[in-house]
């Protein structure tokens, strides 16, 4: 089920009826509880891309995601890809769960496991959180992670206005990331 929606989503197609159904088979706690990982970040990706959340899909998947059993499991992207699925349906915010994204996060070892694409959507959507979620802890793990040799240049044109968006709605001020990030706004490939 998690494939076809991704596969659905990542061609464009939004069939309503097609997203509906999959929606309210998804939504059987007992066949969620089934879905790995990766299924459920897949889920929350297609939803959002197409911007068809049916009432109830989300709140499911994350009590999915909170489980402490399955939580644990989460891969770093996985992670992500949840955050800004979250964030970018309006109506859709889950505090809870972005609350404990960024707990899980604050490890360096798995902010380091993320893909520049994968920073730059998880600080996106812990900005458009709001309030709620800010962690100076988190902010300074993810900077240490964006000031690491070469990471900055794995940004692509679409990664760093996401990333320097959210880093400058949650008021990060650091000198050494501000200017890896103009700098690589000014590389041949980003403008």
């Amino acid at each position: 089920l998690a494939n076809t929606a991704w596969a659905f989503a990542s061609l464009g197609v939004h069939d309503e009826a097609l997203m509906a159904a999959l929606a309210r088979r998804m939504m059987d706690p007992a066949l969620l509880a089934t879905f790995h990982p990766t299924e459920l970040a897949m889920t929350c990706w297609a939803f959002a891309t197409l911007r068809a959340a049916p009432e109830g899909l989300l709140a499911a998947v994350a009590e999915q995601v909170l489980r402490p059993q399955g939580f644990a499991r989460f891969k770093a992207q996985e992670l992500a890809s949840t955050a800004w699925a979250f964030a970018i349906l309006e109506g859709h915010q889950h505090t809870a769960l972005m609350a404990a994204i960024v707990e899980r996060t604050r490890d360096s070892a798995l902010l380091a496991s993320l893909t520049g694409q994968g920073l730059a959507m998880l600080v996106w959507a812990v900005a458009a959180e709001g309030p709620g979620v800010r962690d100076e802890a988190w902010t300074t793990a993810v900077c240490g992670q964006l000031r690491r040799e070469g990471f900055i240049q794995t940004l692509s044109a679409k990664d760093v206005p996401m990333a320097v968006w959210g880093l400058a709605t949650l008021g990060v001020h650091d000198p050494a990331v501000a200017e890896g990030l103009a700098e690589r706004v000014n590389h041949r490939d980003v403008l």
